[in-house]
């Protein structure tokens, strides 16, 4: 079970009340150290909230952080690194998965193979069989989507030989700071070709460069950026999302984790409060994949500390949501409704209004586990009204799935009970009239 939250979660939701906040994360225009933040700029320094002054403070790369998603460090603009392609959203995930035509062929395929009679000598495998191609194909069509989406691959490759070249001659030079801004770039941009295993090896290379300019945070970088393509080697996209719901972990996933986890607390030992929550949120999905859940939920707790210390409303989202979805698979269902209403509250505030669908959605799941099936098809239709508001077609069509199950449990047992009274009556009176 998640360790007891009642001292933490209580606190997730800072006052909103004033209209000036410090937020020491980020230098403010008079070089101050820390950075004056409105009443409507609550979350953890994105990209395009950064200055050009702030390259000694850890910031996220992304501008709306999502739950049960591996958190990237943005590289300080000293560093002059490429612009990274921008995910594949879960809605996008949604549709490549489910709703493309790709995707009802494939269903077609499945359905076809489970129907054929069993081949002697297989112990009747052609289920199994077919939903393992199925697995297959379906992560094979979400790759080659993460392709296109990154585009033409050409531009890419030409980068990578010219950042190449530039390394080598930075290292001749001696110019080390050169050398270790070419291993960055020519690793962001092998990420951007969705080549995880080559870009590792152009991190090590920086990884070391950092280490004899002596900076943590970039070192910190480094340790990050290695512990998050891990994480995406080990956990490839899914229907929505890398870190979504219950998955099997093959042992060769299993090391790869394993080997994040000990790039990401190198990250925590040397990283300021921006990185520390940066580390521990990375921690915690690590370990929660591989089930340890004690831990998880340590690392997800303290991540919200952080954020609760640096006044960060994205940051205690995050944390409150991640805490949420590691009790929802664990079973504690208080625990996680109690999170994920925080985390509800706080994206509002944020006027996120992906991550707002996305908690109606959690908060839907978990009324159907608790049997209130009323309560959860509230949930899931602000989910879709919000979904259909930002056209996110994949997930409105899943949603309206989930309501049309959650009302289906809901009239169930009045069903089966009327269905039970007709029998017992001899199914309207027609073994009556047969035994006469």
């Amino acid at each position: 079970r998640v360790v007891c939250l009642s001292s933490v979660v209580p606190a997730v939701v800072a006052s909103e009340g004033g209209s000036r906040r410090r937020l020491p994360m980020e230098q403010g225009p008079e070089d101050t150290g820390d950075m004056v933040v409105t009443q409507e700029s609550y979350e953890l320094p994105g990209a395009d909230q950064r200055g050009e002054g702030a390259t000694t403070t850890t910031q996220l790369a992304e501008q709306f952080p999502q739950i049960d998603m591996p958190l990237r460090v943005d590289p300080p603009a000293s560093l002059k690194a490429p612009e990274r392609v921008e995910a594949l959203s879960r809605d996008r995930q949604i549709r490549d998965s489910a709703f493309s035509p790709h995707a009802f062929s494939l269903r077609s395929s499945v359905t076809q193979r489970l129907s054929e009679p069993p081949v002697l000598g297989t112990g009747g495998g052609n289920a199994s069989r077919g939903l393992s191609e199925a697995r297959g194909k379906s992560k094979t069509k979400i790759d080659s989507s993460v392709a296109a989406h990154s585009q033409n691959q050409a531009p890419h490759k030409t980068a990578v030989s010219d950042y190449s070249m530039l390394a080598f001659s930075s290292q001749r030079a001696g110019k080390t700071q050169m050398e270790g801004q070419a291993y960055l770039a020519i690793a962001i941009t092998l990420d951007n070709m969705q080549q995880y295993t080559k870009a590792i090896e152009s991190y090590g290379k920086f990884l070391s460069v950092c280490e004899k300019m002596g900076d943590p945070v970039i070192e910190g970088l480094a340790y990050n950026c290695l512990g998050v393509d891990c994480m995406l080697m080990a956990c490839p996209p899914s229907e929505g999302s890398q870190f979504e719901g219950v998955r099997t972990v093959t042992p060769e996933s299993q090391a790869t984790l394993k080997r994040a986890i000990r790039y990401h607390q190198r990250h925590l030992d040397i990283a300021d409060d921006g990185g520390q929550f940066v580390a521990h949120t990375n921690l915690g999905l690590c370990l929660g994949l591989l089930g340890d859940n004690q831990p998880a939920a340590q690392h997800h707790q303290e991540a919200l500390r952080v954020a609760i210390r640096l006044q960060s409303f994205s940051g205690q989202s995050i944390a409150a949501g991640n805490l949420g979805l590691l009790a929802m698979r664990q079973g504690d269902l208080g625990t996680a409704k109690a999170c994920m209403d925080q985390h509800l509250h706080l994206v509002q505030s944020l006027k996120d209004a992906s991550a707002e669908t996305n908690a109606w959605t959690q908060l839907g799941h978990l009324a159907n586990l608790e049997g209130d099936f009323a309560a959860a098809v509230t949930a899931y239709e602000n989910a879709s009204q919000i979904a259909e508001q930002e056209g996110e077609i994949g997930t409105l069509k899943r949603i309206i799935c989930n309501i049309g199950v959650a009302r289906g449990n809901a009239g169930l047992a009045d069903h089966m009970a009327s269905l039970g009274a007709f029998a017992a009556a001899g199914y309207g009176g027609g073994a009556a009239e047969a035994s006469s």
